[in-house]
């Protein structure tokens, strides 16, 4: 059977996907091409998903620079400033990773706040480190005030459970009050 050829297509059920391909002869199981976008996706609580039996699950590429000069394989944004939404987040070993070929592995800027936050979840320094790791040691102090302190320590040798990670402290200066 050859292909067929519609101006439009609207897939309103009964079943519950609106379009599905499979077969042991589909090596891509759609190919979209628009003038301006290629896929728009909309769900009610997601937006598209890409799960990958071996390998990338969602592999986003630019080709080009935008009329502002903006080039970008992956782009998140969320729409909620005020509940805390999240551009990208991101889970695994290694939560997100970046690699700069021409630059840093990493930008990071913000209108109104810290442009790295570090959260404090130890109040010893791990077993376990990579070389050029930050951490930030929570240190109780129980005092009128009742302050917790921390310390940012670096990695300076690799280590495990065998064998411990070495840690330096980075010097800080005396705390400054925000105006």
């Amino acid at each position: 059977m050859g292909a067929e050829h519609a101006t439009s297509y609207t897939a309103d059920g009964p079943s519950n996907h609106g379009f599905r391909t499979g077969g042991a002869r589909i090596t891509t199981g759609a190919e979209l091409t628009g003038t301006s976008k290629g896929l728009v996706a909309t769900g009610k609580d997601q937006g598209p998903e890409g799960t990958a039996k071996n390998g990338i699950g969602v592999n986003g590429v630019s080709l080009g620079a935008d009329k502002g000069g903006i080039s970008v394989g992956v782009l998140g944004q969320s729409m909620v400033y005020k509940q805390g939404g999240k551009g990208v987040r991101g889970f695994g070993n290694i939560g997100v990773e970046g690699s700069g070929i021409n630059g840093p592995g990493g930008v990071f800027d913000s209108n109104q706040g810290a442009q790295i936050n570090l959260v404090p979840r130890f109040q010893t320094l791990p077993l376990k480190g990579e070389l050029g790791d930050l951490i930030v040691i929570r240190k109780a102090v129980i005092g009128e005030d009742q302050f917790t302190f921390v310390e940012l320590w670096l990695c300076t040798k690799a280590g495990d459970d065998k064998y411990p990670a070495y840690w330096r402290e980075v010097q800080l200066g005396q705390p400054v009050q925000a105006k």
